[in-house]
């Protein structure tokens, strides 16, 4: 009887917060129509005799009010307990006073049902009848008494008692049945409400490891080691009992295995196994058909499962399509030891991810494609001792290649992001001379930012080691996406020997011109004495305007006269 009462006056809806809200507004409303009651009465009533109800009246008005003052500090039971017991009393009181069993109060008696299983729960609707049953009974024992001094209270019969009583039997019984069906509705209520918070839990848990997975895999950049990852992380992950990965070949006939988890992955890898992508039994195959996820969740029941001996336990197999927009690079297939274990939550999470593998899968072949072609390009530029080089708008190197970078004993990277003046260039051929007709390497590279065309500089001067070298160079503008010049890319060549032949053959065939003429104006000389004069004074000329003495041994003007 203790856990009874215990159970009625205290349950875990006391820690409910709509629950005491409840119960607040259920007193509070009693309080205040109590309370105008008692007013209205005490200021309408003629009869004195009639003023005991007025203060019974109060006194329920007083009790719910202190309920209400426990209320608001979480305290509940005065309130389950006294409301009832006060509107009951004070019930009772009010009809034996007034009509007894006839009198309108008795369909309160109801009314403490209701309340009672409004602020209790449905246990205390027993005790609630028990209770208004004794108030119905001590009404009627009151009128067939004589207590009940009304007249019409004197009339009530057994037959009234039966039916008042029947009365509360009835609204006991049917509360009783609606508070079960609302209990039914609010468990399967409660029920679904779990599973659909265990159905989002797993969900954010999928999508979560999804997440880390991604985070895991983004800043690799070797396919295989990527795929290797992805299975690895998704087979511990998920919980399953393996995981692999085909990627299409180059004919885009074969779904070739490139990476799969755990011991019997690796050795699937190395033995080359594939899928054709017309295979009818393999679910692998249908999903890149299909460009769809599809599952089996009972394999001994599916022609579509390819068995492997080398994977005996899988009794269910989930295959997703591994996609770049509307195209299949791929397979991601899972399976596991379970029967039943893929849903199509399941099938949305892994296409997810399917998706995430086959961006990274574009990404790190985009950057292996980028790396060759880097390595080729880089290859090709330093096999040249020529020099070439790209320069920004703020004259910063950029690239450069092996021919460049040797002369001066650097490495390339050293140049990088560094100007003319930072490497050691002497200002004057940085920024230009005009005094000496020094143009410089700055103005020859705004001179292509400005005019958006091919420059070609034939003699341009470096110094290296300090000689002067003469350089054949053309500057070239390149272009971003928008039409706009981002930098300048030079070719030169070391034109330094070249320059001083073509010098050297400038200055023998002046020369060779001179002696030309020279020795035309001796020729046309009448005596040796003509001649000499004429030798003397082209030598002369050809030494600047310096005096010029010539002379002859006798010997060889003897003979010359002995010959004319």
């Amino acid at each position: 009887m203790y856990h009874y009462f215990r159970q009625i006056l205290t349950s875990e809806d006391d820690q409910n917060p709509d629950f005491i809200s409840l119960v607040r507004v259920v007193l509070t409303l009693s309080t205040v129509a109590l309370t105008i009651i008692a007013i209205v009465l005490a200021l309408t009533l003629k009869n004195i005799s009639l003023w005991k109800s007025v203060g019974v009246i109060f006194t329920m008005a007083i009790l719910s009010g202190i309920s209400l003052f426990f209320s608001y500090r979480n305290i509940l039971w005065p309130g389950k307990a006294l409301l009832p017991l006060t509107i009951l009393a004070g019930i009772t009181f009010s009809a034996i006073n007034a009509n007894g069993l006839r009198d309108s109060a008795v369909v309160g008696f109801a009314f403490v049902i209701v309340i009672t299983t409004l602020i209790t729960g449905q246990k205390a609707i027993p005790l609630a009848t028990f209770l208004t049953l004794l108030g119905v009974w001590t009404v009627a024992y009151a009128d067939l008494t004589g207590i009940t001094q009304s007249t019409v209270a004197q009339k009530s019969t057994i037959t009234d008692i039966a039916v008042i009583s029947i009365i509360q039997i009835v609204t006991a019984v049917s509360l009783n049945g609606l508070m079960s069906r609302l209990n039914s509705a609010l468990e399967a209520s409660q029920a679904n409400k779990q599973i659909l918070e265990q159905r989002v839990t797993d969900r954010t848990k999928a999508l979560t490891t999804v997440a880390d997975v991604s985070t895991a895999v983004s800043t690799i950049l070797e396919t295989n080691k990527l795929l290797q990852e992805v299975v690895d992380l998704s087979k511990e992950r998920f919980g399953l009992y393996h995981a692999h990965i085909y990627l299409l070949n180059d004919a885009g006939d074969t779904l070739v295995l490139a990476s799969g988890a755990g011991e019997p992955g690796r050795q699937m890898v190395a033995e080359g196994h594939s899928i054709p992508l017309d295979r009818e039994q393999s679910l692998v195959a249908r999903a890149a058909r299909e460009k769809k996820g599809v599952t089996v969740n009972d394999v001994t029941q599916s022609p579509d499962f390819l068995s492997n001996p080398l994977l005996p336990d899988t009794h269910s197999e989930m295959a997703v399509p591994m996609m770049v927009g509307e195209q299949v690079i791929g397979v991601f297939d899972v399976q596991s030891e379970v029967v039943g274990r893929f849903t199509d939550t399941d099938i949305t999470v892994q296409t997810t991810l399917a998706s995430q593998i086959a961006a990274a899968v574009q990404n790190a072949r985009s950057y292996t494609k980028v790396r060759e072609a880097e390595q080729l390009t880089r290859t090709i530029i330093d096999a040249t001792t020529d020099v070439i080089f790209i320069k920004d708008r703020k004259h910063r190197y950029l690239m450069v290649n092996e021919g460049y970078a040797n002369p001066l004993h650097m490495q390339v990277n050293e140049l990088i992001g560094k100007d003319d003046l930072e490497l050691g260039f002497p200002e004057e051929l940085v920024k230009g001379n005009p005094e000496k007709g020094i143009r410089g390497f700055w103005t020859d590279d705004n001179l292509v930012f400005e005019s958006g065309k091919t420059q070609h500089y034939p003699n341009d001067p470096v110094i290296s080691d300090g000689v002067l070298h003469i350089l054949d160079t053309i500057k070239i503008p390149l272009r971003n996406a928008e039409g706009e010049i981002w930098a300048v890319l030079a070719f030169s060549r070391d034109v330094t020997e070249r320059h001083h032949l073509e010098e050297l053959n400038r200055k023998r065939a002046i020369e060779q011109e001179t002696i030309n003429l020279v020795t035309q104006k001796i020729q046309s000389a009448i005596t040796v004495e003509e001649a000499l004069q004429v030798a003397a004074r082209e030598v002369g000329h050809m030494l600047g305007g310096r005096e010029t003495i010539v002379s002859l041994e006798p010997s060889a003007i003897a003979m010359d006269s002995h010959n004319n």
